[in-house]
């Protein structure tokens, strides 16, 4: 049995813009400024900016629903 790759929802740094990619593939790290993890090797399809994890694609993040994880 195959299992899933989890697609999760990134948002540019630069343009804010929110990609829903699949983790396959993508190497992560920490940034320091945003206290958030980002892709390494992956960046903003549109703009080439640096894109931070917000959370599972189906998941609704902090920033639209005001609670805490």
């Amino acid at each position: 049995m195959a299992s899933e790759v989890e697609t999760f929802e990134f948002m540019c740094t630069s343009c804010g813009i929110s990609h829903l990619l699949s983790l396959d593939g993508i190497l992560m790290g920490f940034s320091m400024e945003y206290q958030r993890q980002i892709a390494i090797n992956k960046q903003c399809p549109l703009c080439g900016g640096e894109l931070m994890v917000i959370g599972p694609k189906d998941q609704e993040p902090f920033y639209r629903t005001g609670k805490t994880p």
